[in-house]
Order: structure tokens, then C-alpha cells, then sequence
């Protein structure tokens, strides 16, 4: 039963954990609402505005085009950090580039901003309170209204609309652009037919990055450890039906000689340890997820950050439902090998057993 119940735990436990992860990645790259970016190269031959205006005008022009929304980042400062932070300015609507929120809600005007989620505990701030803000050119007072699950610049990032760069810095408009697809348009073909149009422009399309290297391992390691663990649990299931088998060889004998099939030998060790199985799956389930909540829980708070309900929800009923049956395959797994051995052993040999 233990051993039974430690498998479909694990089963439960890894499935949520790589899903949550690969949920985290999804929002820290924001790949799935932004796969495709256009840098401005800033030179100092080529008016920045004028330029700008050229490449959103190609890119509105483009088929495929979804969405899209100028962006510039800037270094600030604020008190309470010793490092420098990074603000972002959208010059449009950029509710939809993909941002997981922790808390709160979007920003809706100039002096209203979404702060990454490591950025307020460094600070020791919170949504609803003030912040000062430093550039190059000055100071302002924005509020912070959101709480974003953003890993940008380690986490020391500020969101908010175009309009907060004014009098921190000189240039106030976009330097590059976040644009979505319809969802029919090939990313691929949509990035080669954009870079043609881009050409003798001062600005190069690229694929967002959708992949997190650290990421991609721990999902790898938790794969290998999964199957490791299942395949113990197995050998543990194996190791009682071998005992099992043994106490009872002489049943299987009596059995064998009043004209039982191997067919139904086998099904008999088999669904013995099933009975054993399906209570032990159902509650591997709570388990499972108890522990799941636990240990994600206990990651963000390691590395500083809140956790949005897309990273934390994995588990829907469907597929909590679907998990409750790692038990019965645990003990199916086990218990296989040892039901072939009683099912085909020697009428004789079972009865001289005992």
C-alpha cells in the first residue's frame, strides 16, 4: 500500500510541477501573446520618431498582424534599491502582451504602473502605495496598481504607459514594437516577409525567445526522477506480489486442478493488488496537490516573487480525476510479471508447496 501510494504521489506531484513551470516560463517570456519583436537600432543619422512612425506604418501593413504596441525600456532608480531598475513604456493598449498578474489590476493612466513582484518585497512596497521614480532627466510619482510575474531585468522591472518616461528622459517614443499574430499566420513566414519589408529600415524582426534553458533541465529532471520513483514503487508492488504469490501457491495449486485457466490465475493476482491500488490512487490525489501547492509555494518564496493563479491552478477536476488511477497502474505495473509466474507454475509443484 505504501509503496503503492508513494508512486501515485509522485505521479500527482510531478505532473503539477511541470506544469507549473512550464506555466512560469510561458509568462516570464510571453512568447505565446508576443512571438514576434521589432528593434529600432538608434542612429544617430536617422531622425528616431520619423523612423519609428516608417516601421509601425510596414508593420500595421503586413498581413497577419494581430496587435502591436510600441515600447521603450529605460534604466531608473528608486529608493530602497541600490541597483538600477528597468521601466518599460507602451505607447497603446498592452494589456494583452501577456503579463501573469500576481495582484491588482492593469495600469489605466499615466501615473498608474505594474511593478515586478520581486521588485516590491526588495522595496518593501505593495500595490496601492506610491513610488518615486529617478532618470536621467528627473524625478515623478507614479502608483503602483498591479503586481506582475515578471523575471525582466531579474525582476526589478517596472510596466506602465509611454506617457511615465516624461521628464525622466529625452526621448519618449517607441524604440521597438511587441506585435501578435492571427492565430492562422506561420510566425516563420510571418518573420521572413516582415524582415524583407524591413530592409534599408533601421530596425531588425526576431522571434521572442519561448524557452527557458534552466527551465527546460528542471522539467527534464523532474521527468527522470518521475519514472524513477514509479519505477520503485513498482518494484515495490513486485516484491509484495512475490510474497504474496509464494504464501499462496498452494491455493493456485487447488485451483489449477479443478480446471482454473492461467488466464484467470493471472487475473486473480492482478486484481488483488488493483484493490489495493485504487484506494491508494484516490489518495494520492490530495496528497499529490497538497504538496504540489507546498513545494511551488516554497520556490516563489525562495526566489523572491508572488505566484499568479496560472502558475498555482494547474490541476483541473478532469484531470485530477484522471490522476487518481496512478495507483491502479502502479499495482498493474507490479503486480504483471509475478501473475505470469503463478498463472503458468506446475499443478504439482504448487501442491507439494505447503
Amino acid at each position: 500500500m505504501l509503496a503503492i501510494l508513494l508512486g501515485a504521489t509522485t505521479v500527482v506531484f510531478a505532473t503539477g510541477l511541470s506544469a507549473s513551470l512550464s506555466q512560469a516560463t510561458a509568462a516570464f517570456t510571453r512568447a505565446g501573446a508576443v512571438p514576434v519583436e521589432v528593434e529600432m537600432a538608434e542612429t544617430p543619422s536617422a531622425p528616431g520618431l520619423a523612423e519609428t512612425a516608417a516601421v509601425r506604418r510596414i508593420i500595421q501593413s503586413r498581413p497577419g498582424t494581430a496587435r502591436l504596441v510600441g515600447a521603450r525600456d529605460i534604466g531608473i532608480r528608486t529608493p530602497g534599491l541600490s541597483q538600477s531598475a528597468l521601466l518599460t513604456g507602451y505607447d497603446a493598449d498592452a494589456s494583452w502582451t501577456g503579463f501573469a498578474l500576481v495582484s491588482g489590476r492593469w495600469y489605466a493612466g499615466p501615473d498608474e504602473i505594474v511593478a515586478g513582484s520581486r521588485l516590491l518585497r526588495s522595496i518593501g512596497r505593495a500595490v496601492g502605495d506610491t513610488l518615486t521614480i529617478s532618470g536621467e532627466q528627473g524625478t515623478r510619482e507614479v502608483r503602483i496598481v498591479g503586481e506582475a510575474f515578471d523575471d525582466t531585468h531579474d525582476g526589478l522591472a517596472i510596466v506602465g504607459p509611454i506617457a511615465t518616461l516624461s521628464g525622466l528622459t529625452a526621448r519618449t517614443w517607441p524604440d521597438r514594437f511587441e506585435i501578435a499574430l492571427d492565430q492562422t499566420t506561420d510566425p516563420g513566414a510571418y518573420l521572413r516577409t516582415l524582415a524583407g519589408a524591413l530592409t534599408g529600415h533601421p530596425a531588425s524582426a526576431e522571434p521572442r525567445r519561448d524557452q527557458d534553458t534552466t527551465v527546460v533541465l528542471m522539467l527534464s529532471l523532474i521527468a527522470t526522477l518521475t519514472v524513477l520513483l514509479v519505477a520503485v514503487a513498482a518494484l515495490g508492488v513486485f516484491t509484495t506480489v512475490v510474497l504474496n504469490t509464494y504464501e499462496r501457491i498452494h491455493q493456485f495449486g487447488v485451483l489449477k486442478s479443478i480446471g482454473t485457466t492461467p488466464g484467470q490465475i493471472r487475473a486473480v493476482v492482478v486484481l488483488s493488488m488493483i484493490g489495493i491500488g485504487l484506494p491508494a490512487g484516490i489518495l494520492a490525489v490530495p496528497v499529490g496537490y497538497t504538496l504540489h501547492r507546498t513545494i511551488v509555494a516554497l520556490m516563489a518564496d525562495i526566489a523572491g516573487t508572488g505566484i499568479p493563479a496560472s502558475v498555482l491552478d494547474v490541476y483541473s477536476p478532469a484531470h485530477l480525476a484522471a490522476l487518481s488511477t496512478g495507483g491502479v497502474l502502479v499495482a498493474f505495473l507490479g503486480a504483471l510479471v509475478p501473475a505470469g509466474w503463478a498463472a503458468h507454475m506446475h499443478v504439482a509443484t504448487a501442491l507439494r508447496a505447503e
